[in-house]
């Protein structure tokens, strides 16, 4: 029976530092993480430079982009893409949180998709 456990590693810059920190932890013996791991989850922090009206985003997105909105409780915009993508949280300041990547090409798609968006 295989021994399972998590472990999150926090506060990576860029995904060198995340080898790195694999690395790290197989020098302190951490079987599951030394034979075998995945990441389950990438958030990214972007900012577009650009203030961004939240209330106009709903008129260009596109239908595949689920969006969840109420500014009286949380000010940012959920966008949720297709195909497990992940989902970003767009705030007006320009703003943005990526949650629920696993991989960097979703993380690039997404990206690229927002870039197009907000360019509009």
């Amino acid at each position: 029976e295989e021994d399972i456990s998590h472990i999150n590693i926090t506060n990576i810059q860029n995904l060198d530092c995340l080898f790195d920190a694999i690395d790290t932890l197989k020098l302190f013996d951490v079987n599951t993480i030394a034979k075998n791991y995945t990441v389950d989850n990438i958030t990214v922090s972007k900012n577009f430079f650009k203030l961004i009206d939240l209330h106009e985003l709903f008129k260009i997105l596109p239908k595949d982009i689920s969006v969840t909105y109420n500014a009286e409780t949380f000010p940012g915009v959920f966008l949720k893409f297709p195909n497990k993508l992940g989902t970003a949280i767009i705030f007006h300041t320009g703003k943005c949180v990526l949650l629920g990547c696993k991989t960097v090409n979703n993380i690039e798609t997404v990206l690229e998709r927002l870039q197009k968006i907000i360019e509009c």
